[in-house]
């Protein structure tokens, strides 16, 4: 099996994560956004210049920490997001605790404000584990690139081939194109390597019905009305037709046979268990 590199997932998730906003924030995340602004930019990680002064010293009782000191000339309005910053950066390197002070050098008394306000102090983060996320809720929705993420939620593995049956036809359905419907498809292949169902997923993508027109087949087109009837049974007894996934213009669009046709077939098929 061939291993994928993490940023191909990161890829098709930043690439899908305008689309699954508001499904995925309104879902698991419990936010209900009534707009939402775009940043753009790439947030800068790098320093403009170096600390002036950083030191890890010890105290007579044996507590190490680091001792950061910041000497000012003038009077920064913003001074204490810059030391913010340099506290995060200092963290996420040495992991141990932190001194900081900033020494002013100007005129006069210092008017800078030390202090954060308490929503701005960070105190870590919400945890959210798709895979706890029931796959069922991710498919009641009608977008494509949140649909898709049901692969990554909860989800019984002997109940993958439904599972995937209603993926495939729902983004069928709500795909605008042939080329829009392979690029998803392609997106689920990657995302199925997460879950160790690449195998399966490509086995299952190549049997599915993406571009073969059966009306235009000749042998399609030779056969009794009879071997026709029962392609459409076989559809509407199907796992993905009884799970709501496939509707009759599906069934319709790969068999070349009305809608109404298929419903007289499907009102048969009720009479007949009867």
């Amino acid at each position: 099996m061939s291993k994928t590199p993490h940023h191909s997932y990161d890829k098709i998730i930043k690439e899908n994560l305008e689309a699954v906003l508001l499904p995925l924030s309104e879902l698991p995340l419990g936010i209900q956004i009534h707009k939402s602004e775009k940043l753009t930019g790439k947030l800068q990680t790098t320093l403009e210049r170096e600390p002036d002064f950083i030191r890890i010293v010890e105290n007579p009782v044996g507590e190490r920490f680091i001792l950061h000191l910041e000497f000012q000339s003038s009077d920064e309005t913003h001074m204490v997001y810059r030391m913010k910053e340099y506290e995060a950066i200092l963290s996420r390197k040495y992991r141990i605790p932190i001194r900081q002070f900033v020494v002013y050098i100007g005129e006069g008394v210092s008017k800078m404000n030390p202090r954060i306000r308490a929503e701005e102090v960070f105190r870590g983060f919400e945890l959210l584990n798709l895979s706890s996320l029931a796959a069922e809720k991710l498919l009641e929705n009608d977008v494509p690139e949140a649909i898709l993420k049901a692969i990554l939620g909860d989800f019984k593995r002997e109940d993958y081939f439904a599972l995937f049956e209603r993926i495939f036809f729902k983004i069928k359905r709500l795909s605008k194109s042939e080329t829009q419907l392979k690029k998803y498809l392609k997106q689920l292949e990657v995302l199925s390597r997460l879950r160790n169902l690449e195998e399966q997923t490509t086995k299952l993508i190549q049997d599915m019905p993406i571009t073969y027109d059966i009306t235009k087949d000749y042998v399609y087109k030779k056969a009794r009305e009879e071997q026709r009837i029962e392609i459409v049974q076989n559809w509407l007894l199907s796992k993905a037709f009884l799970s709501g996934s496939l509707k009759y213009e599906d069934i319709a669009g790969s068999c070349g046979i009305s809608v109404e046709r298929i419903k007289e077939i499907h009102g048969q098929l009720g009479k007949n268990k009867e």
